[in-house]
């Protein structure tokens, strides 16, 4: 479920970058609805009969946010996305090579 949501977001980022943020918001706030009602109609239907059933089941529904929040932030932090773009024609300058000729006493 929360696969196929990370998924359509990224694929309205790439068709449409202006609505992906919407699309994000709507997606996320579908998701927990869904969750809602699927734990409303647990709870209706007495699967969980003992205390014992709802602490595991409330403690996979934690431990399973955690781990897809670890690995979202792991795959948002190793992409390798440009923030911004340059100049025209200055993409062969590196930022740390005008440095040095300014340390160094150059015109830069």
């Amino acid at each position: 479920m929360l696969a196929f949501g990370a998924f359509f977001v990224d694929l309205v980022a790439r068709v449409a970058p202006a609505a992906s943020l919407l699309v994000a918001l709507v997606t996320y706030t579908f998701q927990v609805a869904l969750m809602a009602l699927l734990f409303v109609a647990v709870r209706r239907a007495d699967v969980l009969e003992s205390d014992v059933e709802r602490g595991w089941l409330g403690a996979g529904v934690i431990a399973g946010a955690l781990v897809w929040s670890a690995v979202q932030l792991r795959a948002s932090t190793t992409a390798r996305l440009p923030v911004f773009d340059g100049p025209a024609g200055a993409a062969s300058e590196t930022p740390r090579e005008g440095l040095v000729d300014r340390a160094e006493g150059g015109a830069g």
